[in-house]
Formats: structure tokens, C-alpha cells, sequence
């Protein structure tokens, strides 16, 4: 009990000294922040700035705080004369005051900022503990920042060693080297410490995911009896997709300095690795040996000393070697002698120094295709680029609704997967004017309504039997060297296409509906109206956008005699006879062409009008008669012929069977037919005032009677024979008469040539 009493008193008394110690700590800090100032605003300063370091101590006992004080006080006289030199010496301490305490409370930050990481890098013996060594603060400052940056590494390195383990794959693990293959960048890094390679990189961007995505693999190749900075020490064995399976050689070989080597490099380094196999197995104390050769850092006297062993070992042996040609480059006999310890240590066999050389070499050669075969059957056999995982990954991030990506693997593992994306448009529409609609025309508004949501880089396709519309997006646009970023660039601007989908789809129907591809309501009430009415001759459909009215008009034509005198039927054989032989394809060719034209048909055009303007009031109270339409004489003289709206042309020939209609077999169609169909339309846009309409519709029942309709007919039938008979067919037999007289010609021609080739035999 009178222990325990006595052991808490100590304790008080204890706490209490320290408590008494720290708070001194403060107060000789306080004053010699502001030794030597006069200026009580100076003072005011440096004790402000140093009461915010005491607060922010980290050690808890104040141990920093007469260096921090030494540090501010510094400062102010430094900011002082600062001052003083770069203005005017007769300066009122007024005048700079904030130009000092701004410098002050700048150094106070850096202080206060960097205390914590010095005391937490101390206390690990990171960094020298004996703060006072530092006379400026900015020394001390960047010893922090680089002792901060080494534990952060080395704790980064800490943290990817359980990863490490995991994804570090072995192929050889033997007593001269060993060759890995890392599948992580966690594993690159621990492989590759002490190497410079952007694969193994833990404070500059590390590339090893890109590479690999890429299709490259590596493989570590560590000597382990090199010296540990020596270069070679570490070799990175580069194989890449696509390559020649044939031959087991990398394509790239870096060794630690990150500089591309070649295969004799490596071979040279193993050698180097053999030769120190011996010389360490020649230690009396290997462990001891290791442990002195290997203590310190780069550049202590000890490790460049090894270096230097190494460097003569090589130098001795390629001049034994050189000496069968140059005697005088022989070394001396002692060295010669710890050549061959050194080789028979490396467990190599050999009566002579030449033997255990020749069997050296040999096994150099061994080791150096043991490596590489190992390295590159493993590497066909687990090639790298983007998995399937990758590309689910970042496809199922993108949440697509409207299009669908593809990908087509790259057989030669190069990394050029195929990708696109597809989507469909489908602009079905229950107001269609056309259901055959102009899918190229649909296409251009598709594009230029993707073009306007910052959607590029695709394709539409289109077939003209439906209503959809295909759009592909290639990722070919993207050149970033890593695939994946290349795919991840890709689908955001197939997300973009995605989110717009709705939007395009409404500015495509409403381009459509501009266009007249699909009816407007005054137009869908149009089409009712006359589709309702039940005329003889006229149909209601919709047509370009617009509602025709429309019929069929056959004319017969009286057909020239060159046509009617033989067979209906024309050679399907070829070369077609001569014209002056039978001159029926041409003239009927030429009489066809010539009524589908466009002079033709605008001149009956225009003569049907004419005549239907001069009979039309005269007619119309006939029509009307017998229809017993309830129209009276004022109306009759209201109506008129519509012409603006009326549009005609010619279809063509009509089918005409061979043999009569009551035959049901042996049916074929003539080539020459005396029927003619031109079509008569009245062209409704939708912009018609209720008048307009109803006169419309009256002109249709009127020319809709049988009579009238035929009258028409009729009439278009002698405009057309008319033409036929003065204008079509003598132009016609001119021209056939003209290609006769070239036919002659020709045969004439043909016979002299003939004739005198057979003179000339």
C-alpha cells in the first residue's frame, strides 16, 4: 500500500516537472522570436506567428519550439531589410508593415504545414531527429518533402505486396536467376523496384495496364549473382501481339535504366552473373561478404568496389580469351588462377581454364533459351489486350438503351479489336402519305438531326422495303494508344446518341411531316373527304407529299403499218437484226420514247385544259342532268376547270395478252401494244380554302360522269394518234431510212475490205 502511495507521488511530481519544463520551452521561444526587435508592430508579428506554431506542436513537449522561434525571428529581420533595400531608405515603419507580416505569416504557414510530416517522419527515423542542424527553414522544408515522398512510397509498395503475391506468376525459380511474369501493375512495381521502367513507376504515370491492354507482356529476368545495381541486374523481356510465333526472341529487351539492349547484352549479363556465382561461392563468409558488399546505397565506396571486382573479371577473362592472338594481353598467372577458382565455383566442369570457358559459354547459351522459350510458349499461351470483362464492364456502365456494341476480337492479339455500336430508327407512322417512302430522303433528315445533338462518325443505311433506319458507329475515329481508353472515348459519344435518341427520333417525324411524307391534319381531312366521295374514275391516295385525285387514262394508238404487217413479237436474240432487215425494235423504241416525253405529254396537257376550259359550262349542265345534281344555273356558271391543280403524264404501254381472255393457258404478252396509259390528277396540297375545295370536288363529279370521262379519253386518244401519224411516225421512218443507208454503206465497206484481202493472198 505504501508503495503504491510513493509510485503516484513520483508520478505527480514527474508530471509535474514536465508540464513545468514545457511551459519554460514556451516562454524562451516566445522571446527569442522576438530577440532584438524594437518596433513593438515587429514584435507583435513574430509573437503571433510563434503562438500558432506552439499550438500546432505535434510532439506534445514542445521540442521544436526554440528552432521554430529562431526561424521566425530570422524572418522578420530578413523581410525587414528586404524592405529597406528594394524601396526608399527613409521609410516609415508604417509604410512596410504589411509587406512584413505578410512575409512573416507566409513562413509561419510552411512551418506549421510541414511540422507534423517532419515530427511523423522523425519519430520513424526517416529523416535526421536533430532539427537544429537546419539554419533555414526551406532546407528543412525540402528534406521533409523528400524523406514524405520515400515513406509514401515505400508505404505504396507496402500496400500492393498482398496484390503482388497474387498476380506474380513464376516460370523459373532457379539458384543463378529467376523469370516472372507480373499481371498487375502491383506486381510490375514490386518486380520492378530499383529499375527505371515506366511499367514499374510509383511516382510518375505507370503504363503497365495500358501496355498490357495493348498486347504486351513482360517478363522479369532477375540475375541474382550481379551486383544489386549493377543494370543488368533486373532485365524486362518485352513480347508483343501479333508477334512471329516462330521465334522465341522478345521483341524489346530493357535492362534497369530503361534503355533498349540486345539479345547479347543479356547474354554478356548472364555471363557476368555466372562469373560472380564463383565469386561468391569463393567467399570464406558468404553471408558476411553479402552483407558488406551489399550495405549502404548507390555510389558507397563498398557497392562501387564489387562493381569493380565484376568490371575486372570480365576484363581478365576477354583478355585470356584475346590473348590467342595477342600474347602480350595475357594476364598473369595469379589472375589466370582465380579465374579458374571462380569458374570451378560456379559449378562449372573443366580440366583447363579453356574448358570451363567453352563450358561456360555453353551454358550461357542454355540459360539464355531456357529463358526465352520459357518466356515466349508461356506468352502464346497467355496472351494480353482488353478482356471481355473490360469491355462488359465499361458496356454495362454506359446504361445503353438505345444502341447495341460489338465487338469482334483481334485474331493476331494486336490489340485492334473491331468495335461499332448499332441502333435503329424505326419511323412507322400512321399518317404516312406514302408507305414506299424515300428512305434516302428520311436518311439525310436522320443525319442532319444527329449532326445537330454533336453526333458524328456514323453511317445510316436503309432498306426501302421498310421504314427503319440503321445507324452504325465505328470506334476507327479514336487514336489513343490504349484500346480501352480508345473504348471508353468511343462509348461516350455512343452514350451521346443514346441520350439523344428520343430527341432525334421527334426531329426526323417532324422533317417528315415539313416534307409532306407524312400528312398534316388539313391534309388527312382532304384525303376523307374525296377518299368518302364514290367516283367511277378517280381514286384518293396520297402522293409526294400531297393528295391525288387521280385516274387512268388508255388511249389506243394506230399503230404504222411496219408494226402491224408482221408478228406482235420482237427478237429477244442478240446482236438484233439490222434495221434494214426488220426495222420494228427501232421504230418502236423511238415511237414509246417520244410519247413519254416530256414535249408530248406537256402538249396534250396543255390541249386537254384547253379544250376542257372551252366545253366545260356546256358539259357541266349535261353532267349535272343526268346526275340530277341539285345544282341551278348560277352555280353551274360558278365552276370552273381547275387547272393549276390538274397534272398529267404518260405511264406507258399496258400489258396486252396474245391469245383471248377466255384461254387459260398458253398466255404470253406482246412486245408490241396498241394501248397507251396517261394518268390525269388533281393535285391537293392542303392548303386549299373550304371554296376551293367544293369547287374542286364539283369539276370532279362532273368529269367523273361516263360520258364526260370517255370524252376525255377520246380526246386525249386523237391528240396522241395525232401526233403519232404527222410528227412520231415519219420521224420515225426518216430515221430508219437514214440507219439503212449506214447499214449499206457499212456492208459495202465490209465486201471491198473483204475483196481485197483475198486479191492481196
Amino acid at each position: 500500500m505504501f508503495n503504491k502511495i510513493f509510485e503516484d507521488y513520483r508520478n505527480f511530481l514527474t508530471e509535474d516537472d514536465e508540464a513545468l519544463l514545457v511551459e519554460g520551452r514556451k516562454d524562451v521561444a516566445l522571446s527569442r522570436a522576438i530577440k532584438g526587435i524594437d518596433d513593438e508592430a515587429f514584435k507583435d508579428i513574430a509573437s503571433a506567428q510563434m503562438e500558432r506554431l506552439l499550438d500546432a506542436d505535434p510532439s506534445g513537449k514542445q521540442k521544436y519550439a526554440n528552432w521554430l522561434a529562431g526561424q521566425i525571428n530570422k524572418e522578420v529581420f530578413r523581410s525587414i531589410k528586404y524592405v529597406k533595400d528594394q524601396l526608399r531608405g527613409d521609410m516609415m515603419v508604417a509604410d512596410y508593415i504589411d509587406s512584413v507580416r505578410a512575409s512573416v505569416e507566409r513562413t509561419g504557414r510552411e512551418l506549421a504545414r510541414m511540422l507534423p510530416k517532419y515530427h511523423k517522419l522523425a519519430e520513424r527515423n526517416l529523416i535526421d531527429q536533430n532539427i537544429n542542424k537546419y539554419d533555414e527553414y526551406t532546407d528543412w522544408s525540402y528534406d521533409t518533402y523528400q524523406a514524405e515522398k520515400k515513406f509514401e512510397e515505400r508505404e505504396k509498395l507496402k500496400s500492393m505486396e498482398a496484390e503482388a503475391k497474387q498476380t506474380i506468376e513464376t516460370l523459373i525459380d532457379d539458384e543463378d536467376y529467376t523469370l516472372k511474369r507480373p499481371d498487375s501493375t502491383a506486381a510490375s512495381c514490386i518486380l520492378g523496384m530499383g529499375a527505371q521502367w515506366c511499367i514499374a513507376a510509383t511516382k510518375s504515370q505507370n503504363y503497365f495496364d495500358q501496355y498490357t491492354r495493348e498486347g504486351k507482356a513482360f517478363y522479369i529476368l532477375e540475375l541474382r549473382h550481379l551486383p544489386i545495381d549493377d543494370d543488368f541486374r533486373k532485365v524486362a523481356l518485352q513480347y508483343d501481339g501479333g508477334r512471329d510465333n516462330k521465334s522465341a526472341e522478345p521483341d524489346l529487351i530493357w535492362h534497369s535504366p530503361n534503355e533498349t539492349q540486345d539479345d547479347d547484352d543479356v547474354r554478356s549479363a548472364i555471363r557476368s552473373n555466372l562469373l560472380m556465382k564463383g565469386f561468391w561461392n569463393s567467399q570464406k563468409n558468404l553471408k558476411a561478404s553479402k552483407k558488406y558488399y551489399n550495405k549502404g546505397k548507390r555510389g558507397d565506396e563498398n557497392r562501387q568496389e564489387l562493381d569493380t571486382i565484376l568490371l575486372n573479371l570480365n576484363n581478365q577473362l576477354d583478355k585470356y580469351q584475346m590473348a590467342h592472338i595477342d600474347d602480350d594481353v595475357m594476364p598473369r598467372p595469379e589472375i589466370l588462377k582465380n579465374l579458374e577458382t571462380y569458374m570451378k565455383a560456379a559449378d562449372l566442369d573443366g580440366d583447363d581454364l579453356d574448358d570451363l570457358i567453352e563450358n561456360l559459354d555453353e551454358l550461357v547459351w542454355e540459360e539464355w533459351s531456357t529463358i526465352t522459350y520459357s518466356a515466349s510458349e508461356h506468352f502464346d499461351d497467355n496472351p494480353t489486350g482488353v478482356s471481355d470483362a473490360d469491355y462488359d464492364r465499361e458496356i454495362a456502365e454506359a446504361e445503353l438503351k438505345h444502341f447495341d456494341v460489338y465487338v469482334e476480337r483481334d485474331a493476331d492479339g494486336e490489340g485492334n479489336d473491331y468495335i461499332n455500336a448499332g441502333g435503329s430508327f424505326d419511323f412507322k407512322h400512321e399518317d404516312l402519305v406514302d408507305q414506299n417512302l424515300d428512305m434516302s430522303e428520311v436518311e439525310n433528315f436522320l443525319s442532319k438531326a444527329l449532326n445537330d445533338e454533336n453526333v458524328w462518325n456514323f453511317e445510316t443505311y436503309s432498306d426501302n422495303s421498310e421504314t427503319s433506319v440503321s445507324v452504325t458507329m465505328y470506334q476507327n475515329e479514336y487514336y489513343d494508344d490504349d484500346p480501352l481508353q480508345r473504348f471508353k472515348s468511343f462509348l461516350v459519344d455512343v452514350k451521346e446518341a443514346d441520350n439523344a435518341y428520343e430527341i432525334v427520333h421527334k426531329e426526323v417525324i417532324q422533317a417528315m411531316k415539313d416534307s409532306g411524307m407524312i400528312a398534316s391534319e388539313a391534309l388527312k381531312a382532304i384525303f376523307k373527304r374525296f377518299e368518302e366521295r364514290e367516283f367511277k374514275h378517280f381514286e384518293a391516295e396520297y402522293e409526294e407529299g400531297n393528295v391525288a385525285v387521280s385516274s387512268r387514262i388508255p388511249v389506243r394508238m394506230q399503230l404504222p403499218e411496219e408494226l402491224t404487217s408482221k408478228s406482235r413479237y420482237l427478237s429477244k436474240e442478240l446482236p438484233r437484226p439490222k434495221t434494214s432487215e426488220d426495222p420494228r425494235s427501232f421504230i418502236w423504241d423511238f415511237m414509246i420514247g417520244q410519247l413519254r416525253g416530256t414535249e408530248s405529254v406537256e402538249r396534250i396537257k396543255a390541249d386537254l385544259i384547253k379544250r376542257l376550259n372551252v366545253v366545260f359550262n356546256r358539259a357541266l349542265q349535261m353532267a349535272a342532268n343526268q346526275l340530277k345534281l341539285p345544282l341551278n344555273e348560277q352555280e353551274i356558271v360558278k365552276s370552273r376547270v381547275p387547272e393549276f391543280k390538274i397534272d398529267f403524264g404518260a405511264m406507258g404501254p399496258a400489258s396486252q395478252a396474245s391469245i383471248p381472255p377466255k384461254q387459260t393457258s398458253g398466255s404470253s404478252t406482246w412486245d408490241i401494244r396498241d394501248i397507251f396509259t396517261y394518268w390525269l390528277d388533281i393535285v391537293l396540297k392542303g392548303n386549299e380554302t373550304p371554296d376551293e375545295l367544293a369547287q374542286i370536288e364539283k369539276f370532279l363529279n362532273i368529269i367523273d360522269n361516263e360520258k364526260f370521262f370517255q370524252s376525255i379519253r377520246q380526246y386525249v386518244e386523237a391528240l396522241v394518234n395525232n401526233q403519232l401519224q404527222k410528227e412520231i411516225i415519219p420521224a420515225a421512218r426518216i430515221l430508219v431510212k437514214d440507219m439503212v443507208s449506214k447499214e449499206k454503206t457499212a456492208d459495202e465497206l465490209s465486201d471491198l475490205f473483204e475483196n481485197w484481202r483475198k486479191f492481196t493472198k
